[in-house]
């Protein structure tokens, strides 16, 4: 079976391991193997999803769509051209 050595643990987070390991009745290796398949298996939120939920614990941003438009290209999958006269440069 394939082992996974982690160097530069930082010692607080080594105790709390310990902690919930002993907490739970497993092993400290144990205990590593659940968090990591708990972390791993979760579901990600869309990005629509993780905005929402930013502006939710933040507020809205404090300027509007409009300040968007002009970086947006409509055709999908190309970058907008990048133009020094547009910048003012």
């Amino acid at each position: 079976m394939p082992s996974l050595t982690l160097k530069g643990l930082p010692a607080p987070l080594l105790e709390r391991l310990r902690a919930q390991a002993r907490q739970q009745r497993r092993s400290i290796n144990q205990q590593a193997i659940y968090l990591l398949e708990q972390a791993l298996s979760a579901p990600r939120p869309t990005l629509r999803e993780a905005h929402e939920t930013f502006v939710q614990q933040h507020g809205p941003p404090p300027f509007g769509e409009e300040f968007f438009e002009g970086l947006r290209d409509p055709t999908p999958g190309r970058p907008v051209p990048f133009s020094e006269e547009a910048d003012g440069v």
